[in-house]
This record gives C-alpha cells, sequence and structure tokens, in this order.
C-alpha cells in the first residue's frame, strides 16, 4: 500500500492539501468491539454508510455520485455507479487520497487516545505502532493481552497458548465518493 510507505510528516501535509483541494470528505469509522461483533465485511460496509451519511447531500447527488472503491467489496445498499479496484491506491490518485485521509484520521484518533490513556501507549506502544502489528506491539499483547481497541480477529494469533495461524493480510477496502456537484 502506497499510504504506508509515505512517512507520517508527508501523509499530514498531503492531508492538509487535500482538504483544501476537496472540502467534502469524510471518513467513516467503526470502533474495534463493532468490527469483533459484526465482522470486518460489516464494518467496511458500515464505514462507507457512516461515510457517505456524514457529508450533507441531497439523494439525488448520491445516486448521481459514483462510488470509486479500493479492493472486492461492493456496497449492496447504493443506487449510483460503483467501480472496484484491487490495489486501487496504486493506480488511482483518488484513492490514493481517500487513503491518506483515512490513515491520518486513524493516526490522529490513536495520538490522542494514547495521550488521554499514557498507560495503553506504555503496554502496547501504540504511538510508534499506530495499531500496526510491530514486535513490540505484539509483546504487549502477550503479556498485558488484549485491549478493548484490539480487533480480536487480528490479535488472536498473538496471544499465548494460541493454536491460531496467522492469516494472509487482506486490505482494508477504502472508498471515494467522486460528486457530481
Amino acid at each position: 500500500m502506497i499510504v504506508k510507505k509515505l512517512v507520517p510528516k508527508k501523509r499530514e501535509r498531503l492531508y492538509d492539501e487535500i482538504k483544501e483541494l476537496i472540502p467534502k470528505t469524510a471518513v467513516g469509522v467503526v470502533t474495534a468491539d463493532e468490527i469483533n461483533t459484526n465482522g470486518i465485511t460489516w464494518a467496511n460496509m458500515e464505514a462507507f454508510r457512516r461515510a457517505i451519511n456524514s457529508i450533507s447531500l441531497t439523494k439525488e447527488e448520491l445516486v448521481e455520485s459514483r462510488l470509486v472503491i479500493d479492493g472486492v467489496l461492493q456496497i449492496d445498499e447504493w443506487d449510483g455507479d460503483q467501480e472496484l479496484i484491487v490495489e486501487g491506491d496504486a493506480q488511482y490518485l483518488a484513492i490514493a487520497a481517500a487513503s491518506i485521509l483515512a490513515k491520518v484520521e486513524h493516526d490522529k484518533w490513536i495520538t490522542q487516545y494514547c495521550e488521554d490513556n499514557p498507560e495503553c501507549n506504555d503496554r502496547y506502544d501504540l504511538l510508534k505502532s499506530k495499531g500496526y502489528g510491530t514486535a513490540n506491539h505484539r509483546e504487549g499483547i502477550r503479556i498485558y493481552g488484549v485491549h478493548e481497541l484490539h480487533r480480536s480477529l487480528y490479535v488472536q494469533n498473538w496471544l499465548p497458548g494460541s493454536t491460531h495461524k496467522a492469516k494472509s493480510k487482506k486490505k482494508d477496502n477504502k472508498c471515494l465518493i467522486k460528486f457530481n456537484l
């Protein structure tokens, strides 16, 4: 994924430039608890719905808009045009921009959470890992167990005594909405 290869300062600068160029943007957020309860496919769909619903557009504007989605997950409830593009962030600037927005929003949230809950960073090294499975992050999970922020599906193989094998990484779907205004 292209976005992960960018250093944080560059991502943040690009984030500001994207927000300036495209003022109507939204990132749909679902919690780890929602993912653990409902699954990642539901969570991706719900994140799409939340992002779309948070942008104030009429139903006609939404129907006339086109979704460009990085991945293979189509939005069933969407009445408008959709295009699914595997590894789209490496092929389309618009999808890369959506990925940057999502990553920077995620990292800002993690940073704020760690400021409010420093013990979480002390245990899981979140400020460095931003939730990705670095060695220190995995070690924190082994020592302290799963935190409420963890998606249990992803961390179960790092727990002591686990017989689960690590599954291959699947990309989270990202969505960019092109609005025809």
